[in-house]
């Protein structure tokens, strides 16, 4: 009777450390919701927190919900599926209108490269089409994630993001300014 229940110890043990490290697997969403969450300690807190006001502004004036999610790992996912499933535990974007946007950043470690990936909800996707999306991270993330940069690669998106989200700007406008900045042809189609 002793080992019998020494085996249920053991499988119970097992079933809640799986479970706690299920959970553990997406950071849990910020509870209040705050719109710049570091796991890593990269990003410039001084500058974090001014980005929070104008995110915060840009939420409350837009409906345009923009989060930046750094994160230690991305559990041996691609970044695409990570930024999905967090996307979706965390319910950024408001209900009524799906215009969520999520910054999520892996910086580069000793053993893994660095990632990155902007994920739109249904309601931003007009507005930010996934190849404006790729070109706002080769063009103003992928050069300050050389330098270790982390704080203005995101200073940069958001910069690149907000008036377009205001409707101050267009992609296309983005795209004729990079187009004429670079001096060469970039080819979307949107």
């Amino acid at each position: 009777s002793s080992i019998l229940m020494k085996k249920i110890s053991s499988i119970l043990l097992f079933l809640v450390c799986s479970l706690v490290a299920w959970t553990q697997e997406y950071p849990s969403g910020p509870d209040p919701f705050r719109f710049i969450n570091d796991y890593t300690g990269v990003l410039n807190r001084d500058t974090v927190a001014l980005l929070e006001t104008r995110l915060a502004d840009l939420d409350d004036s837009t409906y345009v919900q923009v989060a930046v999610v750094v994160v230690p790992t991305l559990n041996d996912l691609e970044p695409n599926v990570y930024a999905e499933k967090l996307f979706t535990k965390w319910g950024i974007g408001h209900k009524e209108n799906d215009a969520g946007v999520l910054v999520l950043i892996k910086p580069k470690t000793e053993d893994s490269g660095g990632k990155v990936f902007i994920m739109t909800g249904y309601g931003a996707e007009g507005m930010l089409p996934d190849a404006l999306l790729r070109l706002m991270i080769e063009y103003e993330m992928i050069p300050k994630f050389k330098e270790n940069n982390y704080t203005q690669a995101v200073v940069n998106v958001i910069n690149a993001i907000e008036p377009i989200a205001r409707g101050e700007y267009s992609a296309e406008d983005y795209i004729k300014q990079v187009q004429s900045t670079e001096g060469i042809g970039v080819w979307i189609f949107l």
